[in-house]
């Protein structure tokens, strides 16, 4: 008897410590998942540059999660701001390949659906070939080569459509 006593106490006591550890695992992750949020928001920012102008500057590698929330976090923005034009910038992403450059296709069409003008900007040389190389078909998209060019080009497509003269530099 006393061993079966001796061995429920010692059960009891494992467990105890087997429920604290997994409190301090959930803990852990709750703390890392916060954390991934606010790098993905850092690494994400979407920033408006006029009034009426967005832009999502990307840097680093795009995949399919990343995409989706780009698309998600810019198209609330562009509601959320009545956003009429959006610039695009590639400048930070180095490797272009088929997926990628068709997540930028779609996050385009979604925006210009909510009614916003969408200008890619940030096109490098070696992007550029790497589109032309794997048959990426761009015809519909306006593209830029900077930020600056981008915003040019928001301010004139402002100008014709709300018939207001763009800002002074």
């Amino acid at each position: 008897m006393r061993e079966l006593a001796t061995t429920r106490q010692e059960n009891d006591e494992t467990l105890a410590r087997l429920a604290a550890s997994n409190r301090d695992l959930e803990e852990k992750l709750t703390t890392i998942e916060r954390q991934r949020m606010a790098i993905r928001d850092l690494s994400t920012p979407i920033i408006e540059l006029w009034e009426d102008i967005l832009t999502l500057p990307i840097v680093g590698v795009v995949d399919t999660q990343r995409s989706v929330e780009m698309t998600e976090r810019l198209l609330h923005r562009i509601v959320q701001g009545k956003a009429r034009c959006v610039i695009i910038d590639i400048t930070g992403v180095e490797v272009v390949d088929t997926m990628t450059a068709n997540h930028f296709i779609k996050m385009v069409k979604a925006a210009r659906l909510l009614g916003a003008y969408c200008v890619v900007t940030g096109i490098s040389p070696m992007i550029a070939q790497t589109l032309v190389q794997i048959g990426v078909d761009l015809s519909e998209i306006k593209t830029l080569g900077s930020l600056k060019e981008g915003l040019r080009e928001c301010f004139l497509y402002l100008r014709k459509r709300l018939g207001a003269a763009p800002p002074s530099r």
